[in-house]
């Protein structure tokens, strides 16, 4: 599990295709998160569902054969 802003999510995707781990989940929040107000991101936060997303991807990784 990876979370990572937006702007960063191609990246994202090339490095799990690299490490060959290309259904690493990833929870994507919105970018950018530095110089913002603690109110501000975490309405950002909640605004994309990134809790959900979290959950989803370690549910995803649990049911992944070892």
């Amino acid at each position: 599990m990876t979370i990572l802003t937006d702007r960063f999510l191609p990246l994202g995707d090339g490095e799990r295709a690299a490490l060959g781990m290309a259904d690493l989940p990833l929870a994507v929040i919105p970018h950018p998160v530095a110089g913002m107000g603690r109110e501000r991101v975490r309405a950002n936060v909640d605004a994309a569902q990134a809790l959900d997303q979290v959950l989803r991807g370690l549910v995803k990784g649990l049911a992944a054969p070892a």
